[in-house]
């Protein structure tokens, strides 16, 4: 887990032991982290999207890996290298938060 990532977990009460066992045991802390880095440098509103969220319901076949999806609003300029952005005039707001604190679009079956 990145520096950041354990100082603010452990700012949360998490011990140092908790983040070794959620590392060895498949967890992708630090991956998670860099999600939340992502998110908080776009600023709300932004929501999780595509496979990114896939990863985060933990569907079979999908891994929370870059290039992350993350959907925003239209009309908000915002690049971030590496990752996609995507942009949508439809309203959002009746989405599920993770108990990460990271918002993501229901899955939608087609």
């Amino acid at each position: 887990m990145t520096t950041t990532g354990r100082q603010s977990a452990n700012e949360t009460g998490q011990l140092d032991i908790e983040l070794r066992n959620r590392d060895t045991s498949g967890f992708q802390s630090t991956r998670l982290a860099a999600l939340g880095a992502l998110l908080h440098s776009i600023g709300p509103p932004a929501w999780v999207s595509g496979p990114t969220a896939a990863a985060l319901h933990r569907f079979d076949g999908f891994a929370l890996a870059t290039p992350f999806h993350v959907t925003i609003e239209r009309g908000r300029s915002v690049n971030r290298i590496g990752h996609f952005i995507h942009t949508t005039t439809l309203s959002l707001r009746s989405t599920a938060r993770r108990p990460s604190g990271s918002r993501h679009l229901h899955p939608r079956v087609c």
